[in-house]
């Protein structure tokens, strides 16, 4: 996963925790796209930001107009190799 996407998206949930405002995943996910996008300019996709948002094993389904969906991957915890 990407390290900026990561930073991005950690650092805006730790300055709405500390203004005591609670950010949803989708939220997160969409403020961490607009300042690496828009405000920075950079050339990125948008996987690794929803992925840092969201955490766990999802499925990402893109639509029109930057819209996304997310879907849980549900593991099967009998194919978990244990040690």
């Amino acid at each position: 996963m990407g390290s900026s996407s990561s930073f991005v998206v950690g650092l805006i949930n730790a300055l709405f925790n500390m203004g005591k405002k609670n950010l949803s995943k989708k939220d997160l996910a969409k403020k961490s796209l607009f300042i690496e996008q828009q405000i920075l300019n950079e050339i990125v996709g948008s996987q690794d930001q929803i992925a840092a948002s969201y955490g766990g094993f999802n499925r990402i389904f893109f639509q029109k107009n930057n819209m996304f969906k997310i879907k849980k991957i549900k593991l099967n915890k009998n194919l978990i190799v244990k040690k």
